[in-house]
């Protein structure tokens, strides 16, 4: 059997995010190590990203068709680099700096998959929530950023495998 429409836009979504990295204009390379579902990852592993589609809802919106609202967080890990003040001499930790392009970098990969996925699949993708998951002490080189989203599609009533 063919993969239902969710497990296609999922894919999409896989493959659309893998353009996060530093060739394509971007603040980090999270694009080329990513993994559904995949909660812990070693500090060598990074940069990487984790994609976890969540439990969705459904409306009947019209005779034959559900309107499908599917919760998408991404959670980004990557290296950063610490400076030191050139006013106190003390060393300055480069993970807000970091986690903050990161995250800004993920919600402009999404945009960019919207313009793809809207080609038939997708309705919607709407921006929900996100930031820097916990900043680290001087000694982690490691930041973590979370970003989820909203996608909006529709299907036949009750069939996960063909649009309306």
């Amino acid at each position: 059997m063919a993969d239902s429409i969710r497990e296609r836009i999922i894919q999409e979504v896989e493959a659309g995010l893998s353009i996060l990295t530093l060739a394509n204009g971007f603040n980090t390379d999270c694009g080329r190590l990513i993994e559904r579902g995949k909660k812990e990852w070693d500090d060598t592993d990074a940069p990487c990203m984790s994609i976890f589609p969540g439990i969705e809802t459904a409306d009947n919106t019209g005779y034959g068709v559900d309107k499908n609202v599917m919760p998408v967080v991404l959670n980004l890990l990557d290296t950063y680099t610490n400076t030191v003040s050139a006013v106190t001499g003390k060393t300055v930790s480069g993970a807000s700096v970091k986690g903050e392009k990161m995250f800004a970098d993920a919600k402009e990969a999404i945009k960019r998959v919207f313009t793809v996925l809207t080609a038939g699949l997708v309705q919607d993708i709407q921006y929900k929530g996100g930031g820097i998951q916990d900043y680290p002490g001087l000694e982690t080189k490691i930041i973590g950023v979370m970003a989820t989203f909203d996608i909006t599609y529709e299907t036949k009533r009750n069939d996960p495998y063909n649009q309306t």
